[in-house]
């Protein structure tokens, strides 16, 4: 049998891929537009960094050291009979969580210990409240444990109400900052 005829010659190798003369003539294109060529490097480079976002901001911490495991809660989700829960998802901000770390072992938390979806329950004001400068902070001087708040929002509802009632502000405006109307 005879060797089967080329049709045309090798493409040479040119770095790290190999590309047809059209995709090559295409990328010398691409790079000759200079704001689209910066753009996509900008683009990259931003992306990049978003990858470590979690790192940054997030409500589960980085590492946790308990008796003696190394725990990785950013990447895997833990439930809460680990920690002596009954949980299916651990709440690493809930203080019995955070005292039993704490007496086991440590965590090493994000700078910002809120994640986008977290609910602040720590409150100093009714909700809608508005921001504050460091949620976190304000939690550590003054913790509530969500059991105790539950058992004491009976006794929270009148004292709220007399708070408005002294202020003189008028019932209909009063009902509306409580319990606003969804409409």
């Amino acid at each position: 049998m005879s060797e089967p005829t080329r049709l045309a010659p090798p493409l040479p190798q040119q770095g790290f891929f190999k590309l047809s003369p059209i995709n090559a003539r295409r990328l010398g294109n691409f790079k000759a537009n200079r704001r689209g060529y910066w753009s996509f490097w900008i683009f990259a480079a931003l992306f990049v960094f978003s990858l470590g976002a979690e790192l940054i901001a997030n409500d589960r911490p980085i590492y946790v050291r308990y008796k003696g495991e190394h725990l990785f809660p950013v990447v895997v989700t833990y439930p809460e009979e680990k920690f002596g829960g009954f949980l299916a998802v651990t709440d690493y901000r809930d203080p019995v969580i955070v005292d039993e770390i704490a007496q086991n072992g440590f965590a090493i938390w994000p700078m910002v210990r809120f994640a986008p979806n977290t609910i602040n329950l720590d409150l100093a004001v009714p909700a809608p409240a508005p921001p504050t400068s460091c949620p976190a902070r304000l939690r550590l001087l003054r913790p509530i444990r969500r059991r105790a708040r539950q058992q004491d929002l009976p006794r929270e509802l009148p004292r709220r109400h007399r708070t408005l009632h002294q202020q003189r502000i008028p019932a209909s405006r009063a009902a509306a900052t409580i319990a606003p109307i969804s409409r």
